[in-house]
């Protein structure tokens, strides 16, 4: 049953760090809310985890002492009881202010079996006449229930620690509407009959012991998911976006919300630290959508970070490569005769290349339909000697800005970079002034299109778990965020 409310964090598909004001109000980087036909999938999802796992309930031995009205005793000993057959009848998932998760399951049939011993005297009346029985017998044993009802309230949390979730099993009631008992015995009749006789103590000890076992399953379940789970998903190009929560849940009798860090890192890096902080984002507003998200920017801030710490950005254009790069012969003429290393009879005539890289992550931020992208990217003009190896003979600066459009397809994100333009350009080794044209040459021909080439395979919406699929996803670029709404379904 802790895998059922363990699903519900499984459907944050992206999550970003945050903190909580005084009032409550999460500055997490991600919003998760997940609405009330989210929460009906939930509890079909439960009702099938019901059949094929609440057979794992463990029943303990039971035994106790029979006494008749004539003084004469029997004691009586179940063991070994193990669960035949469960249909868990209806099941649903209530969420209650401020952070409760209830799981109901009611009209519940069950069938458990075992093994049974007994021993003693008791004196029966048979048409007048005293018979006296002296058990001493042992055999299988049969116990059908029907019509039971449970109530599981689960507090949910998180660890401040590490970010993963909580869950304290809370309140919990549990009913036991009809009980039959069947033994096996030589004795016949007359051992069913004193077997089914203390059949409400049998009754009261299995009621007593569902809610103790379900809670060992809640807590014995959770912290095995939860130490078993990292709270990482895999993004690309060896970067990963953490998963763990940065306050409790929020609960209403309509959906839950939560919020969840989302810190982007390099592989190869994972405490790497940013002067970047989550921004406030707006309220989300109820839908019909199974589930809505809200991402701010902070989301796609770290992961240019990850992606710069990975050198993805770093670019080198080759000798062969420069005339289609820069456009002509006359810009690459151009750019060679600024250099006044290049008047150097070692160096004049020889090829060059160029390496592009930014000396700091670039930025972005979400507006309405568009990411806004700006930052600084360096090139270094570099001769190729004889001997293979490189020399460098100019540097420049430029700061750059673009426009990224993102198109979700299905589950399937594209970007595209648009509208690049070098704005401002300072250099060491040959004069700035003449230098924007062949950076915006450079931007245009070659390091857009690099990035558009990747950007436009597409990539999987991130999902944090496999037992659930998308289906229909849409989303809203704002400013400050990006809004994804979509329902959910069982995956194939």
């Amino acid at each position: 049953m802790s895998y059922l409310l363990l699903l519900i964090w499984s459907y944050v598909a992206l999550t970003a760090e945050g903190k909580v004001n005084a009032d409550g109000t999460s500055l997490a980087g991600v919003k998760l809310r997940i609405h009330k036909r989210g929460i009906d999938l939930v509890r079909d999802l439960a009702n099938q985890y019901a059949q094929s796992n609440l057979n794992k309930l463990e029943i303990p031995d039971f035994n106790g002492t029979y006494v008749s009205s004539n003084g004469c005793s029997a004691s009586y000993a179940f063991s070994k009881i193990t669960i035949l057959d469960l249909n868990p009848g209806s099941v649903s998932l209530i969420p209650s202010p401020p952070n409760i998760a209830t799981i109901s399951v009611s009209g519940a049939d069950i069938s458990v079996s075992g093994d049974w011993e007994a021993s003693g005297s008791l004196i029966f009346t048979i048409f007048g006449v005293l018979v006296p029985i002296q058990l001493d017998d042992s055999g299988t044993f049969r116990i059908d229930v029907t019509e039971a009802s449970l109530t599981q309230s689960v507090t949910l949390g998180y660890d401040s620690s590490t970010g993963k979730p909580t869950m304290i099993p809370s309140d919990c009631s549990e009913s036991i509407g009809e009980l039959s008992l069947d033994v096996d015995s030589e004795l016949g009749i007359i051992f069913n009959f004193l077997a089914n006789t203390p059949s409400n103590t049998i009754k009261d000890f299995l009621e007593d012991q569902i809610c103790p076992g379900l809670k060992n399953i809640v807590e014995g379940q959770a912290t095995e998911y939860i130490n078993s789970t990292p709270f990482i998903v895999p993004l690309f190009f060896d970067t990963s976006i953490f998963l763990g929560f940065v306050c409790e849940p929020a609960t209403t009798e309509d959906f839950f919300q939560f919020f969840t860090h989302g810190r982007c890192f390099p592989n190869d890096n994972p405490d790497i630290t940013y002067d970047i902080s989550p921004s406030e984002t707006p309220l989300l507003s109820l839908t019909d959508e199974m589930a809505r998200v809200s991402i701010s920017d902070y989301v796609i801030k770290t992961l240019l970070h990850s992606l710069s710490a990975n050198e993805f950005f770093h670019y080198q254009v080759d000798p062969d490569q420069i005339l289609d790069f820069l456009g002509c012969d006359l810009v690459v003429s151009l750019l060679t005769s600024l250099i006044p290393a290049m008047q150097d009879p070692d160096y004049n005539g020889r090829p060059i290349q160029l390496s592009t890289y930014p000396p700091s992550p670039p930025s972005a931020d979400f507006a309405p339909g568009e990411i806004r992208m700006a930052g600084y990217y360096s090139i270094d003009v570099e001769v190729i000697l004889d001997d293979g190896s490189v020399e460098p003979v100019a540097s420049a600066t430029a700061y750059a800005t673009g426009i990224a459009l993102v198109e979700l397809n299905n589950t399937i994100v594209t970007g595209k970079i648009t509208q690049p333009a070098v704005d401002s350009v300072t250099a060491e080794g040959l004069p700035a002034t003449v230098l924007k044209p062949v950076l915006n040459a450079l931007l245009q021909n070659a390091v857009v299109p690099a990035l558009n080439r990747i950007l436009e395979n597409g990539y999987e919406l991130p999902n944090a778990i496999g037992v659930i699929a998308f289906e229909m996803p849409s989303f809203e670029l704002k400013e400050g965020v990006l809004e994804i709404g979509t329902d959910l379904k069982l995956a194939d």
